[in-house]
């Protein structure tokens, strides 16, 4: 069964087809659409030989989340945390960024130089 889903961000005069597929089996579709204000969505059902077509809408509201970042910088790790500590948050930041670490830069360079 073929239907069709289009968003109006509020205030839009026109609205945006965000996806057409069909349904599966158990009735399921799921379209994909990111909202950051009140939209208006309509999900449209053509018809078929054995169904009349048919069109709903429902209105959902965008709220914002809010959370707060808390940054130190380095000196200020050092010294509320340690060296140690320092080391550990500089390894994760390096591995998260997909940098490889060496093994002697893990360790301040003591030890044998890489090349």
């Amino acid at each position: 069964m073929m239907v069709t889903l289009y968003a109006s961000p509020y205030g839009a005069r026109t609205r945006k087809l965000v996806a057409a597929g069909n349904v599966n089996a158990q009735g399921k579709w799921y379209p994909s659409y990111a909202i950051t204000q009140e939209t208006l969505f309509t999900v449209v059902f053509g018809g078929d030989f054995h169904n009349a077509g048919n069109s709903s809408h429902i209105m959902l509201q965008a709220f914002a989340r809010v959370a707060e970042v808390k940054r130190r910088t380095a000196l200020q790790v050092l010294r509320d945390e340690g060296a140690g500590r320092l080391g550990q948050l500089l390894q994760q930041g390096l591995t998260a960024a997909g940098r490889h670490v060496p093994q002697d830069a893990r360790h301040g360079g003591r030890g044998r130089v890489a090349e």
